[in-house]
């Protein structure tokens, strides 16, 4: 898997979040945010999906897992945003693999991510979540990104 080093600043968000078993429901937050995004004239930008799932369902119960997707908040714009809430993502430093975008290929980083950086001498921050990143010119090149927080 290939994979860089990078540092990434706090970052204000919208978002939108469901909490409950991970799985197909979180493709349809996906598509309800997307459609938010358009309606609000949002979804033209260079910016970047970030999905991130808060809870690890290895000791949260699956009902109770919380799972956000978001959009860099352009903090010039001092609007109300119906439908969607606002909070600040963890900056640090993360191992970013570049991914195929397929359900498979991600699903796979998933499992062998945590491998990969033991292999290679990194400590995952748990006090932090993984994020997966969807890029728009990285999206376009059938492409996304899974960020790993590293001490």
């Amino acid at each position: 898997m290939n994979f860089y080093i990078e540092m990434r600043e706090e970052t204000p968000v919208l978002y939108m979040r469901r909490t409950g078993p991970y799985g197909p429901e979180n493709a349809v937050l996906m598509e309800t945010f997307k459609a938010w995004l358009k309606d609000h004239g949002l979804d033209g930008g260079s910016g970047a999906i970030i999905a991130v799932p808060l809870d690890d369902p290895r000791v949260t119960k699956a009902e109770d897992c919380r799972y956000d997707v978001c959009l860099v908040r352009d903090t010039s714009r001092e609007e109300d945003w119906d439908g969607v809430e606002s909070r600040t993502l963890d900056g640090g430093r993360y191992v970013t693999f570049l991914l195929e975008h397929t359900q498979e290929v991600v699903q796979r980083a998933w499992t062998e991510c945590f491998a990969v950086l033991e292999k290679h001498g990194y400590v995952p921050d748990i006090s932090r979540p993984v994020m997966e990143r969807y890029a728009k010119q990285i999206v376009e090149d059938h492409r996304c990104e899974l960020c790993v927080p590293i001490l």
